[in-house]
């Protein structure tokens, strides 16, 4: 490993590594750096690269493309009447951007499209309207959804068990630049509206990433190659220990990622090991709030000083620039800053003395049997009608919605209670119910408490708040109540889990997903995975990533910001006639519960 000493800075002046291009060292690998490098890769590329899935997104994307080239030329012979040999000279392009753009997508990870016309394509009429059914009507189309209404509209589509996203951007002119998947300038966005800026603006910032990764370093092809291995080490890192959700308030694809380009700036030389020690290294010293990540020129400096309010502020490095960390909260920094601390000592004094293998940084964190008490949320799906993708959206409106519960508890909490959210869904079992998810959030009580009536007041409010904002077409319903490790004996996976063994062919009499039920609910500590040193990782699915984050931050934002409606006179009904019984059910509940 490269032998650059940890960087010692007097924070009384301004630290030098916040400017935008900074280069800290330009220091060479040594041998055993391309050894522990190669380990690395081994390490992690069998959970990102599976050929046959591979191929199929390949295939998915050519096709969407060839139905997005007839649908261009229906729209120019039937509509503008133009000859047919010029019919074909005016298509759109489909882009792909995020995770799989950057060559950092999972095995299950979803893939995420732009649309990019010319200026006589309508979003409505054409887009959501023409291209929805055509797309809709493909051969292997499992689910479609058209989300118009969002401050991002995006179609969504599974096809052939690969999730599709596809947003549109029109562009102010009759035919597409020849080389618009190799840059998209500033001056195609002037005539653009706020919708077509913020679609278009995930695939121009995956332009800029690449480019400030490579922009000094003498192979950028190489470049790339090690910011991409670096970054599933980064990313495998958080999801194991829990600081990988947007939506909850830790960081999302897009915010790792920039993290990371920024120690490929500052390290332009450095091998996959000596980034991802460089990146513990220096964010462990790291100032949040006064200091910012930004890898090039900002051009809105205004925006720069709307965000001096936020705890983090990681800049995305494409017009126009937004904050991709707005929703990090107190509580959140405090553990992101704590995990990263900690994955820095895992490197100095046991990776580097030799004490353990690279495996150790991504082992997985033991949530369940690290605290005894836990904050309970269900969210119960009544009917069986409601399809698994609806109970899916309906766990994404409730993850924005515990923002204001993270908020108060960053605002209120004592300093002696330790409140860990835990960002993914558990499947768990009820008898009533045909589906139920619990969110938990763990407690521990550093010594006596003093401010537990406000803490307890704070849940209940909660509970109450959202059994009123859940709107009734939804069919479902919350539950908020205390529990402890003993509690737990109904839940067995998170949903990540479980997704691992329904990808493959008998998930119900999979072998291992019966051993690991049966060891968790023996063990009664849910931790299939405690006596193996080395925990071998699941693949995940890419629910949240990369530049994504950002068209699903501008529409869940007005869930956050305006509670959904009150319920209609059904809801209203079963409210008056099991509210207050549930109301008292969850003020017990919490009376004993610090």
């Amino acid at each position: 490993m490269s032998g650059i000493n940890p960087l010692v800075q007097d924070m009384s002046n301004i630290d030098p590594r916040a400017e935008p291009g900074y280069i800290l060292s330009q220091e060479y690998p040594q041998e055993q750096d391309y050894q522990e490098s190669s380990y690395i890769k081994q390490m992690i590329d069998k959970y990102f690269y599976h050929p046959e899935k591979e191929k199929l997104k390949e295939q998915i994307i050519m096709k969407i493309q060839e139905i997005v080239n007839q649908w261009m030329v229906n729209i120019n012979i039937n509509e503008r009447k133009i000859p047919e040999q010029v019919a074909h000279m005016q298509l759109a392009r489909v882009l792909p951007f995020g995770s799989y753009f950057l060559g950092v997508s999972s095995v299950d990870g979803d893939v995420d499209l732009v649309c990019i016309a010319p200026n006589f394509v309508d979003r409505f009429k054409h887009f959501n309207g023409q291209l929805y059914d055509m797309i809709s009507n493909m051969d292997g189309v499992e689910y479609h959804n058209n989300v118009i209404d969002a401050k991002v509209p995006i179609m969504q589509f599974e096809i052939q068990g690969v999730p599709i996203d596809i947003s549109f951007a029109q562009l102010d002119v009759e035919t597409l630049p020849d080389d618009i998947d190799k840059q998209i300038p500033d001056t195609h966005l002037t005539m653009m509206d706020e919708r077509d800026k913020l679609s278009i603006n995930g695939y121009r910032c995956n332009q800029a990433i690449i480019r400030y990764v490579t922009e000094h370093s003498e192979d950028k092809q190489q470049s790339k190659q090690r910011f991409q291995e670096s970054l599933k080490v980064i990313k495998i890192w958080a999801r194991n220990n829990g600081i990988y959700e947007n939506r909850l308030g830790y960081l999302g694809g897009i915010s790792w990622a920039l993290l990371l380009a920024k120690i490929c700036q500052m390290f332009p030389n450095l091998e996959v090991n000596g980034i991802i020690e460089q990146f513990f290294l220096q964010y462990s010293s790291w100032k949040w709030p006064t200091m910012e990540v930004l890898l090039g020129p900002f051009s809105q400096p205004e925006e720069r000083q709307k965000n001096q309010k936020f705890e983090m502020s990681i800049y995305t490095p494409a017009y126009p620039e937004y904050n991709s960390t707005e929703r990090v909260k107190k509580i959140n920094l405090e553990i992101i800053d704590y995990k990263i601390k900690e994955a820095n000592r895992i490197i100095q004094e046991e990776i580097k003395t030799g004490q353990a293998p690279w495996d150790r940084l991504i082992q997985e964190e033991d949530f369940l049997n690290k605290y005894t008490k836990f904050i309970e949320i269900d969210l119960i799906r009544i009917e069986r009608d409601e399809t698994m993708r609806e109970f899916k959206t309906q766990q994404d409106k409730l993850s924005v919605k515990l923002l204001t519960l993270f908020e108060f508890f960053s605002q209120k909490k004592p300093q002696e209670l330790e409140i860990r959210p835990w960002p993914f869904f558990y499947k768990k079992k009820d008898q009533k119910y045909p589906q139920c998810s619990a969110f938990l959030i763990g407690i521990k009580a550093k010594s006596h408490i003093q401010e537990e009536y406000s803490f307890k007041n704070c849940i209940q409010e909660f509970a109450m708040q959202q059994r009123k904002s859940l709107d009734a077409l939804t069919n479902c319903m919350i539950r908020v109540f205390q529990a402890t490790k003993q509690d737990l004996n109904d839940i067995a996976f998170t949903e990540e889990d479980e997704q691992q063994f329904q990808n493959q062919n008998d998930f119900q009499e999979n072998e291992d997903y019966q051993n690991l039920n049966q060891k968790r609910q023996n063990d009664n500590i849910h931790d299939y995975e405690k006596q193996q040193p080395y925990k071998k990782l699941k693949t995940y699915q890419d629910n949240d990533e990369s530049q994504n984050d950002q068209q699903n931050q501008n529409n869940e934002n007005e869930d956050y910001n305006n509670q959904e409606q009150e319920y209609d006179q059904g809801q209203q009904d079963y409210q008056e006639n099991n509210g207050d019984a549930n109301d008292q059910e969850n003020n017990d509940n919490m009376d004993d519960f610090l």
